[in-house]
């Protein structure tokens, strides 16, 4: 859902045409600006993380499992907690001031 509603917001895709990179491990959407997303779920080293994050040097990475790529990641970066609550969710987005600017260029 989060990287729906930010191919949604960057407007390079609808969300409906978002699908889960699960098994291809990395899906990109082109627009303005290039959105990528990848799953490290599957991937069993943190040197095969930063092999598919190289994959997509340019444009925003919206990637699940992060912690499984620790080491290997570009800089700046935001983390996106997801927080499941009773009858809710409850998310928090941190990172530094400096990747807010470059989005809104």
């Amino acid at each position: 859902m989060v990287a729906k509603g930010i191919a949604e917001g960057l407007r390079v895709a609808e969300g409906r045409d978002v699908l889960s990179p699960s098994f291809t491990l990395v899906r990109s959407y082109s627009g303005e600006r290039e959105l990528h997303h990848v799953d490290l779920y599957r991937v069993s080293t943190s040197s095969d993380a930063g092999e598919l994050v190289a994959m997509a040097p340019h444009g925003i990475l919206v990637i699940e499992w992060p912690e499984r790529g620790e080491g290997f990641l570009p800089e700046p970066t935001w983390t996106v907690a997801i927080e499941f609550m009773d009858s809710h969710r409850r998310l928090t987005i941190a990172g530094p001031d400096s990747l807010l600017r470059m989005v809104q260029t």
